[in-house]
């Protein structure tokens, strides 16, 4: 069993320190682009367009973010689930949660309505990446994330369909946000003890 000294801490809180502050970079160039600096007189001083995308990217940053900052202090901080090779999984988690924040500050760039087609593509790699992280936290941590494996998959076939279906930007941009709130709401429900437990 691997002894979590002040060190061990130190590590581990360094690369999640890492992807925290991607994701607040992220959170400072979404509200940038919704609130864009004012250049000429008459010029719109919020961009009501990004309006649904904000709030999914809002949404699943904060649900994003809560899910890694409690598999980081579930698996790395207690001592009883931590294995002898921790250094190597903590790394390979690190690289795919650096991934997913810059991920994020990609969606941050793409919140514009006539982008609502990027947008829920970089949603798409987001949870392509999350997945792969899920398999990985399942073999080797304490909790199964089979259930968030079946959920990111759903939330792939609505994507899809949205896209397949292309409704017009506006309304395309709503049933999005929609399709976001609810699946992010069931998983809240289903997954409660993984998220606040």
């Amino acid at each position: 069993m691997i002894v979590v000294t002040d060190e061990v801490k130190d590590g581990i809180l360094f690369f999640e320190r890492i992807f925290q502050i991607v994701l607040a970079l992220a959170i400072g160039e979404a509200f940038k682009q919704y609130f864009p600096e004012r250049k000429a007189e008459g010029h719109r001083t919020v961009l009501l367009d990004s309006t649904p995308a904000l709030i999914a990217f809002i949404i699943l940053i904060v649900t994003f973010y809560l899910g890694m900052d409690r598999y980081f202090w579930r698996s790395y901080i207690n001592p009883h689930a931590m294995s002898d090779h921790y250094a190597a999984h903590l790394m390979f988690d690190s690289v795919l949660f650096m991934l997913e924040s810059a991920l994020f500050f990609s969606m941050s760039r793409n919140l514009h309505q006539d982008r609502w087609k990027t947008f829920y593509l970089l949603i798409a790699v987001l949870l392509l990446v999350d997945i792969v992280w899920c398999v990985h936290g399942t073999l080797l941590g304490p909790d199964s994330f089979v259930g968030w494996i079946e959920w990111d998959c759903l939330f792939l076939v609505c994507i899809g369909a949205l896209r397949y279906v292309s409704p017009r930007e506006g309304l395309a941009a709503w049933i999005g946000l929609s399709m976001t709130f609810i699946i992010t709401l069931c998983s809240y429900l289903l997954f409660w003890r993984l998220y606040f437990a």
